[in-house]
């Protein structure tokens, strides 16, 4: 999952950082087991509303809403620089996120833990690893 990276972990208090490092790329993983689950959630919901109901009426749209009840765990990560031609990134989260049926919340978008748009900001990829990624 992460050939030729270096991996690290560290703490910061109870958060865990688990840092993976290629020559062009890095990403850091937050894991903070105190997220606030609630007002997270309740922040999706609101955040969504503010796009017309043409946006949030497909099925994808509507599942997603439906199963985000479901989320349990919250993974913050920055990468730097940014997405990384070869999608090395991408593969990485797809890989930790997809045996859950997770979520990714990037650039200004929902996307499913395949990586195909959920909804967003019109213009975002219309999947993580495309070739609007690097």
């Amino acid at each position: 999952m992460v050939a030729g990276a270096a991996v690290a972990e560290t703490m910061d208090g109870d958060k865990s950082k688990i840092s993976i490092t290629w020559s062009d790329v890095a990403i850091v993983v937050t894991i903070d087991p105190q997220w606030r689950r609630a007002v997270e959630l309740r922040g999706i919901r609101a955040w969504l509303l503010h796009f017309p109901e043409s946006k949030r009426a497909p099925p994808g749209v509507q599942q997603f809403l439906a199963d985000l009840d479901r989320t349990t765990t919250c993974y913050g990560s920055v990468i730097s620089p940014s997405y990384d031609g070869e999608g090395k990134v991408v593969k990485f989260l797809k890989a930790m996120v997809e045996p859950s049926g997770g979520f990714f919340f990037t650039y200004q978008s929902f996307y499913s833990s395949s990586g195909e748009h959920i909804a967003g900001i019109d213009g975002d990829p219309s999947a993580l690893g495309g070739k609007d990624d690097d």
